[in-house]
């Protein structure tokens, strides 16, 4: 993709992606070797990373702070938050576990 640029929409999320990691995973030295540059830790970011190095695109990362920030479609075909960010054109990928 030559280094194109991906704007991915992320969310602070239990186990999948994190904005804080705790300390038992960041001394663990199989971690350490974990390249991400996501802004988040966790299987989300680091399956996001692994793309762009495989595919060569750039992330660009947007990180939703509440759970609200998920957002909603509306009977007239708008959507709000990280929804509408994609139909928007703002994100082209979102990790929603919905």
């Amino acid at each position: 993709m030559n280094g194109y640029q991906i704007y991915i929409h992320m969310f602070d999320r239990k186990l999948s992606a994190i904005s804080k990691v705790p300390k038992v995973i960041s001394e663990n030295k199989l971690y350490k070797g974990v390249k991400n540059n996501t802004g988040l830790h966790g299987l989300d970011p680091i399956i996001i990373y692994n793309l762009s190095k495989d595919l060569n695109f750039t992330i660009i990362t947007t990180i939703g702070k509440t759970k609200s920030d998920f957002g909603h479609v509306f009977s007239n075909g708008t959507a709000n938050e990280a929804i509408g960010r994609v139909l928007d054109g703002k994100a082209y990928i979102t990790s929603l576990k919905r």
